[in-house]
């Protein structure tokens, strides 16, 4: 599922009652990197992605409360910013 948010607004498409990111967040900002404001939601019996895309602002994981950042490369220390 992907839930397309604004920085400023409430969700544009709301997801099925159930565990998600609505009530708990919401909104998230938007990625500074790519103004993405699109959030992937990975299911609870699927693995997060191993790297990041650049395709969305967030990856999110309701099962265990996992946000990845979906940016491509590294800061100063070598340290992707998928990892932080």
């Amino acid at each position: 599922m992907v839930l397309k948010t604004n920085a400023t607004k409430k969700p544009h498409n709301k997801p099925a009652p159930g565990p998600g990111p609505v009530p708990y967040i919401r909104r998230f900002p938007k990625n500074p990197y790519n103004n993405e404001t699109t959030v992937k939601i990975v299911g609870n019996s699927e693995e997060l992605p191993a790297n990041a895309t650049g395709n969305f602002a967030y990856f999110y994981k309701p099962a265990s409360k996992t946000i990845k950042l979906d940016w491509l490369g590294n800061d100063s220390a070598s340290v992707a910013y998928f990892d932080y």
